[in-house]
């Protein structure tokens, strides 16, 4: 089964369009009018809907990372690295509170 995204205001529309031309099924904040959402709204309604937050904002790591810590549990969440020279790495957090994966993976 494929992983369902969920994009928050900071991803770009052309990164969005060139996801779904590849297959990936990615909604966006920015398109469903929850552009205006708190940060710690978007990740509620990301995991209310089953998916992974996909974000370039850092703040999003800092709440995932304290959602953890509080125990509470979230789809996930990726963003790219600011890595030049390997662009195309990310940044996942498992959102599973149960999971002894509660650590950044990348």
């Amino acid at each position: 089964m494929a992983t369902l995204l969920y994009a928050d205001v900071h991803v770009p529309g052309p990164v969005i369009l060139q996801l779904r031309l590849r297959g990936v099924d990615i909604a966006a904040a920015t398109e469903e009018g929850h552009e205006r959402l708190e940060d710690a709204d978007l990740l509620v309604l990301a995991t209310e809907m089953g998916r992974v937050m996909v974000t370039q904002d850092i703040r999003f790591r800092v709440l995932a990372e304290h959602w953890l810590r509080a125990g509470r549990g979230f789809a996930g969440s990726f963003s790219p690295t600011p890595n030049v020279e390997e662009p195309f790495i990310f940044q996942i957090m498992s959102g599973d509170k149960e999971s002894s994966r509660n650590n950044l993976i990348q």
